[in-house]
């Protein structure tokens, strides 16, 4: 624009004072002139006084009188060409639509930033006379020619005119300052042809889309437009901006680097020598967009605060309120808009309210309680937080209502539980202190002021005139602040008698911080005296222990040794169950053959023996010596057999062996244990896993485990099952799992299996001592480790984990027993020679 130009702009509005900022922000430049009419009426009457450059429209005129004079101006030729701009007060992002639909140029909308709302205005001021100077380039020209000419061309005659053309010099001054303003405006302007193609761009477009003027003008709209289905958009938006003849709306540009960003276009359509153009006004709307959702962002946080917010005019009525206040009230939103303060608070009268409004605005800020009637008329404690707060000229109230029942509830639980904490400090029995972070005495129990009188409000020093006493109490009193418990007993004359006193001293601690420290002081006088009688008995009782200890040693080594001859007499059994056969045989053999050496004998003598005689004597006695052959070698590998667990069980000595083969010999010595029951034994061992380690122990513990079986596991069973697994762990152990199908072990006794003389049939062949010595066994000689498993009537498994090669012993040629399993000084041990001697 001009300097000398004046642009006259009509405001059309009924409260001015809302707007008092944007008037403001209006005034204060030179060449705008702000005209002010309260309703269209006036307007109306203005116009037909004198036009104005441009019109802003207060979009909250009753019976929406802003649309409907908005739609007469666009009716009327000569008013068409005034832009008029809608002013949206209250910003509630209101649907926009009907007033671009009814003629509207643009929006503004509160708190009337001032660079936008100038940056606007300009704008539409601009494109306003832009559109003008065009209807005017109509100008006279001067027309001149050649009227003839000769054979070469050259002119015979001239016909001239003279016209005056200051006019025409005037207005292309006027368009060289139009297009010099467009070039340097601060928006952005772009004028387009039908088919999309830029036909002009300013430098404001250029910098906003990142691409020279000489590239934008090789480009279409549709080439810069972020929207998938571009090109469908362009021709529908050419459409309609042809249909209305202007357009303003939002859309999204794609910068040169790729980035997309949000742009707000003014857009209008004229035709020039029979052809349409598109001539837009385009802002980067980016830090409004992100002004507008922090907006809607800090509007959706008040609306769905946890504390109810209440906005209240000066005359106490509300004018909006969010989710919260509805639901704590119980009124819907429509319904608490047409209430008053004083509705919801029966602790204020509407004759209360202007001094309390006046004392709000004077503090601006302040905190009190009150109640708050619910729409069931029942009541319940809220803490406000007024605010006075001044907006566009008018005052408010901005009120936060906090629920305090639960608050007030803890408050009243805190006073109960002081109360009893106070009564329980009271009935301790003994002295009970407090002192302050000042180190003064806070707090005392009735005890402690019968030994020391009243020392509340006092410093140890003025309690106790004792020097060391108080360096005591000092030292005590400063640990304990440093964050230490101290606990001791001290000894001191009370009343001309010596009592004993134990004090602890602890810090009181508040989040990290030492507020001050609790002192406790009990009188252990008679404890002490108890306690030295109770050391005189204990004196004479640990030597009453020492005997039974050692007479209990003596009775659970006896009671091994008879486990031990136990097992030994079941494999004395089963030694003459076996050897029976082969014996037997061998002696009916031995009978039948001197039957027949007599019957030869006779013979012999009588002189009548034949050769059929001989032969038959001598297959016979054959056949004998076989059966007697057979029958004394069968006896002589069991015997081996026998000799080799027996050695194995009554010794310690160490060998390699392989694990099948040692375990079926020991199934052999125990197999008359199952003679006379269906029950059996599967075994599941690889024949190649070899152990060097002590047999005898092991086959104790297998004789142990399958006697448990027998004894508990399989009682009311008939035909029980007992599985002995073998496989390697890794490259040094081995898992050994012994189960059966029996009665199972219940819980509550299944940590106490190990325990020496625990048995639940005891008399009925149970000692308690089988796997207390089998525990013993694998977890001492064998070095190994033994778990159990078991469920109520789904059989107990025992898993024991083994090392290849056993640990050494603890004595060099001895392995360590179990207690209650080593062999007495005095008993012989068989030798390895021995044990292999047959």
């Amino acid at each position: 624009m001009p300097e000398h130009a004046t642009a006259n702009i009509l405001l059309v509005t009924p409260t001015p004072a809302r707007l008092g900022r944007l008037t403001s922000t209006l005034s204060e430049v030179d060449d705008f002139c702000v005209r002010n009419v309260a309703d269209v009426a006036l307007a109306s009457a203005a116009l037909a006084v004198h036009w104005p450059d441009l019109i802003l429209l207060d979009a909250d005129l009753p019976e929406r009188a802003a649309y409907t004079f908005c739609r007469s101006l666009q009716a009327s030729s000569p008013a068409r060409d005034v832009p008029v701009i809608f002013v949206d007060v209250w910003n509630e992002g209101c649907d926009r639509s009907e007033g671009f639909a009814v003629g509207g140029a643009d929006y503004l909308s509160s708190p009337f930033p001032a660079p936008e709302v100038l940056a606007r205005v300009r704008t539409h001021l601009e494109l306003a006379r832009l559109r003008n100077s065009v209807h005017c380039a109509q100008l006279t020209s001067d027309r001149g020619g050649i009227t003839a000419g000769d054979d070469f061309g050259e002119p015979l005659r001239m016909l001239g005119a003279q016209v005056d053309i200051t006019v025409r010099k005037r207005a292309e001054e006027a368009l060289q300052l139009t297009q010099f303003a467009v070039d340097h405006a601060s928006v952005a302007v772009a004028w387009a042809k039908a088919d999309g193609r830029y036909l002009y761009v300013n430098q404001q477009m250029c910098r906003m889309l990142g691409y020279s003027r000489a590239q934008l003008l090789e480009m279409h709209v549709m080439e810069v437009n972020a929207e998938a289905a571009a090109e469908e958009m362009w021709r529908e938006h050419w459409r309609e901006l042809k249909a209305k003849g202007s357009l303003t709306y939002e859309a999204r540009r794609r910068h040169s680097s790729g980035r997309i960003f949000p742009i707000e276009i003014s857009a209008n359509y004229f035709e020039y020598a029979g052809e349409g153009y598109s001539i837009a006004f385009v802002r980067d709307i980016s830090e409004r967009k992100q002004t507008e959702k922090a907006l809607q962002l800090t509007r959706l946080c008040i609306m769905r605060a946890s504390d109810a917010i209440f906005w209240i005019r000066p005359d106490g009525r509300f004018i909006d309120v969010n989710v919260q206040a509805c639901a704590a009230l119980g009124y819907a939103r429509d319904e608490l808009l047409g209430m008053a303060v004083w509705d919801i608070d029966p602790n204020l009268v509407a004759a209360q309210w202007p001094p309390h409004w006046q004392r709000t605005r004077e503090l601006k800020t302040r905190r009190f309680e009150t109640l708050h009637r619910r729409k069931d008329s029942s009541l319940f404690p809220v803490e406000i937080t007024a605010n006075s707060v001044e907006y566009d000229g008018e005052e408010y109230d901005f009120a936060f209502a906090r629920d305090i029942s639960e608050r007030r509830r803890a408050e009243t639980a805190l006073r109960e539980s002081e109360v009893r904490l106070r009564t329980a400090i009271e009935s301790i029995p003994f002295d009970v202190f407090l002192i302050g972070a000042d180190g003064r005495y806070v707090l005392q129990n009735t005890e402690s002021r019968k030994h020391w009188g009243d020392v509340v409000g006092k410093y140890p020093a003025e309690v106790t005139d004792d020097g060391e006493t108080l360096m005591h109490w000092d030292s005590n009193n400063r640990r304990a602040f440093a964050g230490e418990i101290i606990e001791e007993e001290a000894c001191i004359a009370v009343a001309g008698e010596e009592r004993c006193f134990t004090n602890i001293i602890a810090p009181i601690k508040d989040d990290h911080e030492i507020r001050g420290i609790v002192g406790l002081n009990i009188d252990i006088t008679e404890r002490k005296r108890a306690e030295q009688e109770l050391q005189r008995h204990r004196e004479h009782l640990e030597e009453l222990v020492s005997e039974r200890t050692a007479a209990l040693r003596q009775a659970m080594h006896q009671l091994v040794q008879a486990e031990k001859l136990a097992a030994l007499g079941h494999l004395v059994a089963g030694v003459a169950h076996e050897l029976n056969t082969p014996l037997g045989n061998a002696r009916l053999v031995a009978g039948t053959l001197g039957e027949h050496l007599h019957e030869f004998a006779s013979t012999v003598e009588s002189g009548t023996l034949r050769r059929s005689h001989l032969a038959t004597f001598l297959a016979r006695a054959r056949e004998a010596v076989e059966l007697l052959a057979r029958n004394t070698a069968r006896a002589a590998d069991l015997v081996g057999q026998f000799k080799q667990v027996a050695v194995d069980q009554t010794s310690m000595r160490r060998r390699p062996f392989d694990l099948r083969q040692t375990i079926e010999e020991l199934l052999v010595a125990l197999r008359p244990q199952f003679k006379r029951s269906a029950h059996r034994i599967e075994l599941d061992i690889p024949t190649a896993l070899h152990l060097d380690s002590y047999p005898g122990p092991l086959e104790q513990v297998i004789s142990n485990l399958i006697g448990n079986s027998l004894i508990h596991g399989f009682v009311g069973i008939d035909a029980g099952c007992i599985g002995i697994d073998a496989a390697p762990v890794d490259a040094g152990h081995i898992r050994l799992c012994y189960r059966d199908n029996g009665t199972g072990i219940p819980e509550p006794i299944l940590n106490r299996i190990f325990e020496p003389f625990f048995t639940t049939r005891l008399g009925c062949g149970g000692s308690g001592l089988g796997l207390y010595i089998a525990y013993n066994l694998v977890t001492g000689v064998l070095g190994g480790t033994v778990a159990v498993r078991s469920q109520p009537g789904q059989g107990t498994v025992f898993d024991l984990v083994l090392p290849m090669v056993a640990p050494s012993p603890t004595v060099p040629g001895q392995a360590s027993l179990p207690p209650g399993s080593r062999q007495r000084p005095h008993e012989p041990r068989q030798s390895s020679d021995d044990a292999t001697n047959h």
